[in-house]
């Protein structure tokens, strides 16, 4: 199995406007390397995984993210 980071993973969103992370697997203070996302994004009218918009970030090797509206 080829395990991989991404620097800009995109992923399909319902509804345009900013998105902040919630939750990052890989904070540091759950053990991972600190690389989060600090910074809110804005969705963009990208087709992605069926949906209309989608947002592109960094996700680490077996990283998990979760992004509120």
């Amino acid at each position: 199995m080829d395990v991989q980071a991404y620097d800009s993973y995109r992923i399909g969103v319902q509804e345009p406007g900013i998105y902040t992370e919630l939750i990052n697997s890989d904070d540091s203070k759950y053990g991972g390397s600190g690389r989060i996302n600090p910074e809110p994004i804005k969705a963009e009218k990208i087709p992605m995984h069926g949906q209309p918009y989608s947002i592109a970030y960094p996700l680490p090797a077996y990283g998990a993210a979760v992004f509120v509206f």
